[in-house]
């Protein structure tokens, strides 16, 4: 099991934590704020082509008119996204 987590991404131009064509992945515990500034496909977190990846206890907070989370083409997953105003 690979596990992400106590990381903190801050006015970055990309995806934050991206789990591409992985397996057994834990991404928690995270903080990603205020990215994506330059970068159009993606999120915060964003999981591709991957089984078996567990998304939860994040700080997500995605920019206007971007996304705080993405999947693609992944198989059993979860994303757990507790939604806050800022």
């Amino acid at each position: 099991m690979s596990v992400v987590e106590n990381n903190l991404c801050f006015e970055n131009g990309g995806n934050r934590v991206h789990c591409f064509r992985s397996q057994n992945v834990r991404i928690q515990n995270n903080t990603c704020v205020g990215n994506i500034g330059s970068f159009d496909f993606g999120g915060k977190v964003s999981i591709s082509e991957s089984e078996r990846v567990y998304v939860y206890n994040n700080i997500l907070k995605a920019n206007l008119g971007k996304r705080a989370a993405l999947q693609c083409d992944s198989r059993d997953f979860l994303v757990w996204i507790q939604h806050h105003r800022w």
